[in-house]
């Protein structure tokens, strides 16, 4: 049974990142649909909605008289409190499992993975108060692989130093690497792998004259081919699918 989920979860693993997040997407919006359909009062949501429906052309007709308008807003309110509530009964059941889906998909889908036998950047971004020269900086990696520096790298950073260096994985597996001056010492893991796995690419640094290392992994396009979406991660991916699979869904499952 687990290898046959395995089998199941690397295939499912291996497809595009757009069908991927399509079908989280789609099977997260039908779980927290029914949820929402019998932890509330779908009967009386349905009637508030019709009254909400007459109280907006009450309201535009009837704009030049304030005491109505006060009064029809806060008939509106009161609607609105009721709608309210009833959908804090449905969050308290799909709070935790949307979290739990949002944690696997910030960990798996916002960047592609450091490939073996590639080139990936490295930044060192650095105080301006350190006091040293940056050609003093000087970078490692256990196991040992080629890493230069970009000379062609100019950064437009006023705040901060910087600097770019050219990693040249090898083989699958953890490389650790060392970015070290006389004034600071940091490691930072990189994972190479042929899988959709990755370390976070960005590490802060809050007590050192070294701010952040910043690993080069691309960001996720899912929809590359779509111009006004072609810059989306997996998190816009995810919210713009999610509302269009929530309009039908529930229209199909007649959900107020």
């Amino acid at each position: 049974m687990a290898n046959t989920f395995v089998v199941l979860y690397q295939g499912f693993m291996n497809l595009p990142y757009f069908w991927i997040i399509l079908i989280v997407s789609l099977l997260a919006t039908l779980l927290t649909t029914i949820i929402y359909k019998y932890t509330t009062d779908q009967k009386r949501l349905k009637e508030i909605k019709k009254e909400m429906k007459e109280l907006k052309i009450k309201l535009s007709k009837n704009k030049k008289d304030q005491k109505k308008v006060m009064s029809i807003q806060k008939e509106m309110l009161d609607h609105n409190m009721v709608m309210m509530k009833q959908s804090f009964k449905s969050m308290l059941y799909t709070f935790i499992p949307l979290i739990l889906v949002f944690t696997w998909m910030a960990a798996t889908m916002a960047f592609e993975p450091v490939q073996p036998n590639s080139n990936v950047t490295i930044n060192a971004v650095i105080s301006n108060s350190y006091p040293g020269e940056l050609t003093a900086v000087k970078i490692s990696s256990i196991p040992a692989t080629n890493i230069t520096r970009n000379l062609g790298y100019a950064p437009d950073n006023e705040k901060n130093k910087e600097i770019q260096w050219i990693m040249q994985t090898k083989e699958v597996g953890t490389y650790t690497i060392m970015i070290e001056s006389e004034t600071f010492k940091q490691s930072k893991e990189i994972l190479v792998t042929t899988g959709r796995k990755y370390s976070t690419p960005v590490s802060v640094y809050k007590e050192s004259q070294l701010k952040q290392i910043i690993v080069g992994n691309e960001k996720v396009r899912p929809m590359p081919g779509i111009p006004v979406l072609k810059n989306f991660g997996w998190l816009g991916t995810y919210i713009v699918l999610s509302i269009l699979l929530s309009i039908g869904i529930r229209k199909l499952m007649d959900v107020a």
